[in-house]
C-alpha cells in the first residue's frame, strides 16, 4: 500500500510539473506576443492622444469664439432692426 501511495504521489507530481511547464509556455507566449508589443506602442499612443487633445482644445476654442461673435453680431442686427421699426 505504501508503494501504491508513493507511485500515485509521483504521478501526481509529474502531472503538476507538466501543467506548470505548459502554463509557463502559455505565459511566455502571452508576454512575447501581446503584452510586450503593447508596451512598446504605449508611448506612441500617449503622444497621439495628447496631440489629439491639443487639436481638439484649439478647435473647440475657435468654434466657441466664432459662435460668440456671430451671436453678438445677431444681437446688434436685432437692435438695429428694432430701432428701424420705431
Amino acid at each position: 500500500a505504501t508503494r501504491d501511495i508513493g507511485s500515485a504521489l509521483t504521478r501526481m507530481c509529474m502531472r503538476h510539473r507538466s501543467i506548470e511547464a505548459k502554463l509557463r509556455q502559455f505565459t511566455n507566449a502571452l508576454m512575447e506576443s501581446l503584452i510586450i508589443p503593447l508596451q512598446d506602442k504605449i508611448e506612441d499612443w500617449k503622444k497621439t492622444a495628447n496631440q489629439l487633445d491639443k487639436d481638439h482644445a484649439k478647435e473647440y476654442k475657435r468654434s466657441r469664439h466664432e459662435i460668440k461673435k456671430k451671436s453678438s453680431d445677431t444681437m446688434k442686427l436685432q437692435k438695429k432692426a428694432r430701432k428701424g421699426e420705431r
